[in-house]
């Protein structure tokens, strides 16, 4: 786990169409997702909840959004199908520690590349993104 100094900045630039977008109501889990696909020479930015996800969707669309599932208020299902609306190119990765929720949803909307179950296949997670992106 980074330094909480490290965590990304909520106001940092969105990243562009190369890019990952992650939304997740919990700032440290944002924060390792982040320093990830940082690591991995991605550019990345992080939206801590829906609302500012959407905010910064008015300047620039990311390629790939891994989004959190459960989140209050706009949860990442509605958040999917809101991104879509604007732009049917963002490939969108709904992430759940509910397994029951990730059932739910999988195979239900061909607005999601993917739902995946918390704790993340980190593995799986950077080869999907090197496949879009790069």
């Amino acid at each position: 786990m980074s330094d909480p100094q490290d965590a990304p900045s909520n106001t940092a630039s969105c990243p562009d169409r190369r890019g990952i977008l992650v939304v997740d109501d919990d700032p440290d889990q944002a924060s390792e997702l982040v320093d990830l696909f940082r690591d991995a020479g991605f550019t990345v930015g992080s939206a801590i909840g829906a609302s500012q996800a959407m905010e910064m969707l008015g300047t620039q669309r990311p390629r790939l959004m891994l989004v959190d599932l459960r989140m209050p208020g706009i949860d990442g299902l509605r958040l999917a199908r809101l991104v879509q609306g604007l732009d049917h190119r963002v490939a969108i990765i709904l992430m759940s520690g509910d397994w029951d929720a990730v059932e739910e949803v999988r195979g239900r909307d061909d607005a999601i590349l993917a739902v995946v179950p918390k704790p993340l296949d980190l593995t799986w997670l950077l080869e999907t993104a090197r496949a879009l992106i790069h």
